[in-house]
């Protein structure tokens, strides 16, 4: 309730899979998700989340938003603009950006997972294979030039992927948007749809759904389950390959807000203008509060101060003439 609820079919076909061990998310089953900010660029091969196969997945999100300071104190970019495609500016774009240009300027080809822009929009996929050419090596009448092209292209995208450096890159810069947002994320997850209810879950949901006499779900999964449906066969005689088989192909996800509150951090100023008139201000205000009166108190003060220590210090004539008078007594006593 309030949140987004929608059931994928996978339509896995293990005749179809493809495994490449340079790829980060290659060889596994089920679904990667990615939830970002709208209009942002996502990033499957290092954000997101898998959903294993014949599970229900629930995602409970909390929304922060960070808001840096714009130049002189901080540095941050203000782009406003969209980018190539529509995407609005995020750092990790930027850098994807910087990335897909390196592989085009040292392969001669961009990579397929990356984002393109005016530079790299009408370049070549480095994994675009000539067809027809490869569909001739059984017959020995291909032409080994494009084959070897196709090959080198290949090679030079897994090597470049694993030892780039994208900071390292001439002329890539890229800052932090001064305002985005970002969401955290408290996943729970069950076994979906639970063994036992196959068939109510097909009966009741899947034959229900839009354009399912045309899907590639009832291609596969109709003439099975029809008869289960209207009880024509006992339930418990349906196999459990076929059981199996539905729950391997469906998985549900779930997304809401935990809770409608956003936590904001501010980037400030460590010393700001108004920080510095405060402390002037109150420098000021402690000598002004000091009265003419007291002023004087002092001045009189250290007056008394002044004399009391000469008076301490300073022998007077008299005292020097009698201690002369003492001592000429007594050496005419002598």
């Amino acid at each position: 309730k309030g949140g987004l609820s929608f059931i994928l079919y996978l339509d896995v076909s293990e005749s179809s899979m493809i495994y490449t061990p340079s790829y980060p998310t290659s060889g596994s089953q089920g679904v990667r998700v990615v939830i970002h900010e709208k209009g942002t660029l996502p990033d499957p091969e290092n954000d997101g989340f898998d959903i294993e196969l014949g599970h229900s997945i629930n995602a409970a999100l909390s929304v922060n938003e960070r808001r840096l300071m714009k130049p002189p104190w901080g540095e941050c970019t203000d782009h406003n603009a969209n980018l190539f495609g529509g995407f609005t500016y995020t750092k990790k774009h930027c850098q994807l950006s910087c990335l897909q240009k390196f592989f085009y300027r040292t392969c001669g080809c961009i990579k397929s997972s990356l984002p393109i822009n005016e530079e790299t929009a009408y370049k070549e996929y480095c994994l675009k294979l000539n067809i027809k050419e490869w569909a001739k090596l059984t017959t020995n009448q291909y032409n080994k030039t494009t084959i070897m092209s196709d090959m080198e292209n290949f090679r030079c995208q897994n090597r470049e992927f694993l030892s780039s450096d994208v900071e390292a890159q001439d002329g890539c810069q890229c800052l932090e948007k001064c305002s985005y947002q970002t969401y955290d994320m408290t996943l729970s997850q069950s076994e979906w749809p639970m063994k036992g209810i196959e068939i109510e879950f097909y009966c009741r949901t899947i034959m229900a759904m839009d354009n399912y006499l045309n899907s590639s779900i009832y291609k596969k999964f109709h003439a099975i389950f029809i008869e289960y449906c209207h009880y024509l066969k006992d339930r418990d005689l349906l196999q459990k390959i076929h059981r199996d088989a539905l729950r391997e192909n469906f998985i549900r996800l779930n997304v809401y807000f935990k809770d409608l509150e956003t936590k904001i951090t501010n980037q400030v100023e460590d010393f700001s203008i108004s920080s510095m008139i405060s402390e002037i201000g109150g420098s000021l205000g402690f000598f002004v509060g000091m009265s003419i009166i007291t002023i004087a108190e002092i001045i009189l003060l250290c007056w008394n101060i002044t004399r009391l220590l000469g008076k301490k210090f300073v022998i007077s004539p008299t005292e020097q003439k009698s201690g002369s008078d003492v001592k000429h007594a007594w050496t005419n006593t002598s």
